[in-house]
């Protein structure tokens, strides 16, 4: 019913680029780094932590590097009659054998939901079957769930408007997932994508359905939970390595988001 599993290519290795030929089914990738994908026959995206990326059968697509740890993700790839089941129950009126989008917002529910139950797979004893089918049903439908409801938000447009105003937000994506950990201000972001910092606020909200420093914070909070192994005696330096001035700063922010503190990342749990 479900497959689960981790993908590791450093930008350096030869399968990085060129184009590639996605030949499963409905697999829904959960990106840990910073890369830009160009779907054929869709606009192109920034994968990052703040992101679920839909893969179809069949889908062709390429990858561009934006970080120097390369693509790594976690995938969840479901059988056929479960995508159709779910689809049927929450959008009858779309195509049910395939994802109707190429990306959608990850929340921080999905993306501690998420996060636990790879980390349960991959770092523990664990043989619970029907505890991991389960909740990768539940997160499955949580995340369509959301995909329909932020498309709700958007309102309708001109093509050429909605084309100016996605490509916007894409570029801003960009920015946020690539400069995350420097200091940032509207005016400053504003200045680099040469629009006015209210148009951008405006726009960035409304083709996601999360402002801008929600946005950013997630990333620095995410980018921080998978480098916390690598900074278990030095939590000050992981939070300004991750954008932060302080550590408190940090800390608290880290608590407040996952519900548990940076100190204590390895007890994450599901119930």
């Amino acid at each position: 019913m479900v497959w689960i599993g981790t993908f590791r290519c450093h930008h350096t290795h030869p399968a990085f680029f060129g184009v590639h030929h996605f030949w499963g089914h409905n697999m829904m990738v959960f990106p840990r780094t910073v890369v830009k994908l160009n779907m054929h026959g869709k606009e192109p995206l920034i994968g990052s932590p703040n992101v679920a990326v839909f893969y179809n059968k069949d889908t062709y697509y390429e990858r561009s590097k934006l970080s120097e740890d390369g693509d790594q993700c976690e995938f969840f790839q479901y059988s056929p009659a479960l995508l159709r089941e779910i689809l049927a129950a929450h959008a009858p009126q779309h195509d049910t054998t395939t994802f109707p989008f190429t990306y959608t917002f990850l929340n921080r529910t999905n993306f501690v939901l998420q996060r636990a139950l790879v980390d349960k797979l991959f770092n523990a004893p664990f043989s619970d079957e029907l505890f991991v089918d389960e909740t990768a049903v539940q997160l499955l439908e949580q995340v369509i769930i959301d995909s329909f409801a932020q498309r709700g938000q958007q309102k309708r447009q001109k093509q050429t408007t909605h084309r100016a105003h996605s490509a916007l937000a894409h570029d801003t994506q960009l920015l946020l997932a690539t400069h995350f950990d420097q200091p940032l201000s509207l005016q400053k972001l504003a200045n680099q994508l040469f629009v006015s910092p209210y148009h951008l606020s405006r726009v960035f909200r409304q083709q996601t359905g999360c402002t801008l420093h929600h946005f950013l914070e997630q990333i620095r909070l995410r980018s921080a939970y998978e480098r916390i192994g690598d900074y278990k005696n030095n939590l000050s330096q992981l939070a300004l390595d991750v954008g932060y001035s302080t550590h408190s700063h940090f800390s608290d922010a880290f608590q407040r988001n996952f519900g548990f503190s940076p100190s204590h990342s390895h007890h994450t749990s599901l119930c």
